[in-house]
């Protein structure tokens, strides 16, 4: 049976979802009324995350979802075998690690449309950093900018993309030069 959750960042990914009290409900309410002149704390729908998967396991930080894993948050989605989410104190998302047939679909700060497969993948929130291990492959949508290799750690804002190759294919890269400069 598949199952399907959904979570706000800022709540509990699995464990103690429903562990808010009256009280604390009572108090939260309160508290947002003193506060209605403050800038508002709504969550914006990029902030929602979408796990569907056919089991998961929560044990203090750390969430393994396995089975046809699905995620979306925003826009940004992501496919696997297994997904294991490591969070913060206040369980928020710090890290992601994926195995087994990987795939990915993500738009960087600077709005560039990725989509890209690996065999794992590690996405560091904190950092805003990608790792692809083994088999990694990452093209931008509506571009010929591919890059192959054993090893690909991808920046986010588009700041730097690092790829390593291994003994039995090197790395490969493949882009267009933009000719804003040109004098054509």
């Amino acid at each position: 049976m598949r199952v399907f959750l959904t979570v706000l960042i800022g709540l509990a990914l699995l464990q103690g979802a429903y562990g808010v009290s009256a009280s604390k409900t009572s108090d939260a309410k309160a508290s947002t009324s003193k506060t209605s002149s403050k800038k508002s704390n709504a969550k914006k729908p990029e902030d929602k995350i979408e796990v569907t998967a056919k089991t998961f396991t929560s044990i203090n930080n750390v969430t393994v979802v396995k089975g046809d894993v699905f995620i979306k948050k925003g826009k940004d989605t992501l496919n696997a075998d297994l997904v294991k989410i490591y969070t913060d104190s206040k369980r928020r998302p710090l890290r992601y690690e994926a195995f087994g047939n990987v795939k990915f679909h993500t738009f960087t700060e600077d709005g560039r449309e990725l989509r890209g497969s690996s065999k794992k993948l590690i996405y560091n929130v904190v950092k805003k950093e990608y790792s692809l291990i083994d088999d990694a492959f990452v093209k931008e949508v509506g571009k010929p900018n591919v890059v192959r290799g054993d090893l690909i750690v991808l920046d986010s804002n588009g700041e730097y993309a690092n790829v390593v190759g291994n003994a039995k294919q090197p790395a490969h890269v493949t882009f267009l030069l933009d000719d804003k400069d040109s004098t054509k």
